[in-house]
């Protein structure tokens, strides 16, 4: 099953930035999800992250690829994960970054069983 993920805001950068970090660890389950550009764009705009769960996409490495993404990006953020029938999970930096390493490996370890559930 896929799911989308996104990034609040206009910034395509972001989405980019964490398409390349999910990438390191699932290259072969991730792809873009692209609109056709705009008027005078040299090219199509970035709109989403599509990811598959297949039984080969390891939840756990997906879960620590967005929330070490969140936890490290500079401004707050908010990723968004949602399946083909329209259930989301948020993951917030805002949350994320005052939490301690062992509250963070919790975090993952909640993030991944959630993503597992949709699988």
């Amino acid at each position: 099953m896929d799911v989308l993920v996104t990034v609040e805001g206009d910034d395509t950068d972001d989405l980019r930035s964490l398409w390349e970090r999910v990438r390191e660890d699932l290259p072969e389950a991730v792809a873009p999800v692209e609109m056709p550009p705009p008027p005078g764009a040299p090219s199509p705009v970035l709109e989403a992250l599509s990811v598959d769960l297949t039984p080969d996409t390891t939840c756990a490495a997906l879960a620590t690829a967005l929330i070490t993404w969140v936890r490290d990006h500079p401004t707050p953020t908010t990723v968004t994960i949602t399946d083909i029938e329209g259930r989301s999970l948020e993951v917030r930096s805002e949350h994320l970054k005052v939490l301690p390493d062992d509250r963070l490996r919790t975090e993952v370890t909640t993030l991944a069983l959630a993503l597992e559930e949709r699988r």
